[in-house]
C-alpha cells in the first residue's frame, strides 16, 4: 500500500506513535545478512513497506552487491585493523563488529526490543528454511563456468556458516544489548522504569491510551545504559528506587 525510504520511515514514525516496524522480520533480514557475509547496510539500503490495513513497516533490503564479498590480499589485510567492515566470505564469520557497523543506527533503533529468547527463535527458524537443499539448489543455479572455478567451495561455506549462525548471533545480541536506545515519537508518552526481581529494571513506554507501545525487561549484567530518545510532545519520565542498576539517560 505504501513505500517508504528510510529517512520517511523515521519522520513517520515521529509523526505516527501507533505505526512501528516489524521488528522479528528485520531481525530475520539482518541474520540473513551475517549469513551471506553482506556487511553494506546502511539506511539508504532499505525500503519499508506497510500492507493496506497494517500498523506495520516490513523491512524490504536493495542493493546487495556485496553478498559474498572477498576483501583479501596483502594491502587490504593491513588496512583491515582500522576498516574491520572490510570483511572476508568464508566457512567462518569475521569480526561482528565489522559485519554489523553500516547498519548500526537502523539496528539500534529497530531491534531494541527483542529479547533474547525472540533472537535464538529467529536464527533456528533461518536454519530450518535454508537446508542443504535449498542452498545447492541455489548454487547450481550460478553458471557453469563459475560452478567449475568454485567446484562446490561456495555451498560447503554458506553451510558451515549457516551452523554457527547461533554463535555470531549470540554476539551480535551482546552487542547490541549492552548500549540499547529507546525511540519515543513526537507525542505525548510516559515512560515507567520500575523494578523487579533478581535486579532486572523494566522500562515501558506508553501513551495517552495506556496501552504499552515499549516493553522490555533489562538484566545490568547485560545491559549497561539505556538511552531513552523522546523528542517532542509533553512526556513525563517515573522511575522507582531500587532501578539504580541501570543507567538511564533521557
Amino acid at each position: 500500500h505504501k513505500l517508504l525510504d528510510t529517512v520517511e520511515l523515521w519522520e513517520r514514525l515521529d509523526a505516527h506513535p501507533e505505526e512501528k516496524v516489524d521488528a522479528p522480520a528485520f531481525l530475520r533480514a539482518r541474520l540473513f545478512d551475517l549469513l551471506v557475509n553482506d556487511f553494506d547496510r546502511h539506511k539508504d539500503q532499505w525500503r519499508w513497506a506497510r500492507r493496506r490495513g497494517s500498523q506495520l513497516w516490513e523491512p524490504v533490503p536493495e542493493d546487495r552487491d556485496q553478498a559474498f564479498v572477498r576483501y583479501s590480499g596483502l594491502a587490504l589485510s593491513l588496512i583491515r585493523p582500522s576498516q574491520p567492515r572490510l570483511v572476508n566470505f568464508g566457512p567462518t564469520y569475521a569480526g561482528v563488529h565489522g559485519l554489523t557497523w553500516q547498519g548500526r543506527f537502523l539496528d539500534r533503533r529497530h531491534l531494541s526490543e527483542l529479547e533474547r529468547p525472540r533472537w535464538q527463535s529467529e536464527v533456528r527458524r533461518i536454519q530450518d528454511a535454508i537446508t542443504d537443499t535449498t542452498i545447492d539448489d541455489a548454487v547450481g543455479s550460478l553458471p557453469k563456468e563459475y560452478r567449475r572455478i568454485d567446484d562446490g567451495k561456495l555451498a560447503a561455506e554458506l553451510k558451515s556458516r549457516r551452523r554457527l549462525l547461533p554463535e555470531v548471533a549470540r554476539k551480535f545480541y551482546d552487542q547490541l544489548a549492552a548500549d540499547v536506545e529507546i525511540h519515543g515519537s513526537d507525542k505525548p508518552e510516559r515512560v515507567a522504569i520500575s523494578a523487579l526481581p533478581g535486579s532486572f529494571v523494566r522500562v515501558t513506554l506508553t501513551r495517552d491510551s495506556g496501552a504499552p507501545i515499549f516493553q522490555r525487561d533489562f538484566d545490568p549484567r547485560e545491559t549497561r545504559m539505556v538511552r531513552l530518545y523522546l523528542k517532542g510532545g509533553d512526556d513525563d519520565v517515573v522511575r522507582e528506587v531500587g532501578t539504580q542498576g541501570l543507567d538511564i539517560r533521557v
